[in-house]
């Protein structure tokens, strides 16, 4: 009897629900469906993703508001191994005498090792969290559906007329040569409306052209205490970047680029490499095979006599234990800054009394993305729309969504004019960014970091 009343409330709200569709399940396009679904009961989620499998192997920065807000269900499962890490060492609360996590007061304000703290996540790990935790947990019952296969324009436009969405939500990457999804929303959109043509514009670090190459090497680390490593050493001196989880999955990426001791090495780095090494599921291994496909013998030959014998021995030279080159998975990454300025647009559906006009939001990898030394495009969209859902926590959903579009307009405006063609593009050396990702919302001395802290002030003059 009880339980039958509870289903019948839950259908009893569902009938005046808010749909929202989120295109894409990666990371941001899982956390979105999490803030949405936690903002209101009133919230219904259609989440379109084409894989099956949460493999994915990169090493990410997570802003620690973000990570620190996630259910403890899901914390449990990233920080799950005890014996090698406890939460406390990235979310616990911190004090100002602390010298290796409180910046220091001189004119080094914020050069100081407070970002070693922030959350370092294996994608796959943190998006099988999530989906998880949205597909168990009771209070979503019923009001979360993931609808499995490869979104195109076409299945967009249907998925709206039969589900009468009231916003919805592109949380697609950077468009590659398999998935042209992000650009051809954006022209059918734009067309639909009379609208001109967009191509996202390039940061200033991205002018050289041959400086936008960049291979990722991931594997499986012996122990988690790897996460302490300071990257920012190994990126100044050898053109690698060190980034170890400390999450519970031992996960190490690598990157390398043409700076420093590289930029001979990938110059003679064969075209067909970038086509072979372009896989991210099935990748190469530093060994030069992979599961399911052939690979050219030239690029077999440059990873194995060229890059290999370079990048092991500059790791062996920073005490970085290397697996087997057999459990080193190696893929091309090219990484630059890119942008589109309208992020918020609109779309309308049906006909006649039926006829409604919906926002339509980009976020992440399809609003933009800086280069690897910030590191920061996921953990962008992430904390975006963590300022969104309290919104709607607050106002209440309906209220949000009146103007959702131009709220999100703004808040990407100031995103593009503080962490933009920036040009000393390390994390450390921005204050208003090490107070936005690693710093508001800790606890310091039992006191919340929060824009009326004293050292939020400091970033903002």
């Amino acid at each position: 009897m009880f339980y039958s009343l509870l289903l019948i409330l839950q259908l009893y709200r569902l009938a005046f629900a808010h749909k929202i569709i989120v295109v894409g399940g990666g990371p941001n396009g899982l956390h979105s469906s999490l803030k949405i679904l936690e903002a209101s009961d009133k919230s219904e989620v259609k989440l379109l993703e084409f894989r099956l499998n949460f493999d994915r192997p990169q090493v990410v920065r997570m802003p620690y508001s973000s990570i620190f807000k996630l259910p403890e269900e899901v914390k449990d499962k990233l920080f799950s191994d005890t014996e090698s890490v406890y939460m406390d060492d990235v979310l616990g609360p911190r004090k100002k005498t602390d010298p290796w996590f409180w910046p220091n007061s001189n004119d080094q304000l914020w050069n100081s090792p407070v970002l070693k703290y922030l959350p370092k996540i294996r994608i796959g790990n943190l998006q099988e969290a999530i989906y998880n935790h949205i597909s168990t947990d009771f209070k979503f019952k019923n009001r979360f559906t993931r609808i499995p296969g490869q979104c195109t324009v076409e299945d967009f436009v249907k998925h709206c007329e039969t589900f009468k969405p009231d916003l919805v939500l592109i949380c697609t990457g950077k468009d590659s040569d398999k998935n042209k999804f992000t650009e051809e929303i954006r022209h059918f959109l734009n067309t639909s409306q009379g609208l001109p043509e967009e191509v996202p514009k390039k940061g200033n670090r991205s002018e050289n052209e041959e400086n936008q190459v960049g291979i990722y090497m991931t594997f499986a680390a012996k122990a988690l205490d790897n996460y302490m490593r300071g990257s920012e050493i190994l990126a100044m001196k050898s053109g690698i970047g060190y980034f170890a989880s400390n999450d519970a999955n031992k996960s190490v990426q690598v990157y390398s680029f043409p700076h420093q001791d590289l930029p001979n090495l990938f110059k003679g780095m064969p075209q067909c490499f970038k086509t072979d090494a372009a896989y991210i599921t099935d990748c190469l291994t530093l060994s030069g095979t992979t599961r399911k496909r052939e690979v050219t013998q030239e690029s077999t030959t440059w990873l194995l006599s060229n890059y290999a014998p370079v990048v092991k021995k500059i790791l062996q030279e920073y005490n970085v234990e290397v697996p087997e080159d057999s459990n080193i998975c190696v893929f091309y990454g090219p990484r630059y800054e890119y942008y589109y300025e309208n992020v918020a647009k609109t779309y309308t559906y049906g006909k006649g009394q039926e006829c409604k006009t919906i926002p339509i939001l980009f976020m992440g990898d399809s609003a933009g993305g800086t280069d690897y030394r910030l590191g920061l495009s996921l953990s962008r969209g992430m904390k975006l729309m963590e300022l969104l859902g309290d919104i709607m926590k607050k106002e209440g959903i309906t209220s949000a969504l009146t103007h959702i579009g131009t709220t999100y307009s703004k808040m990407w405006a100031t995103v593009l004019k503080t962490e933009f063609n920036q040009n000393n593009p390390r994390l450390r050396y921005k204050p208003n960014m090490v107070y936005r990702y690693a710093l508001e919302g800790r606890t310091v001395d039992g006191v919340e970091i929060n824009d009326t802290h004293p050292i939020a002030l400091i970033t903002k003059g």
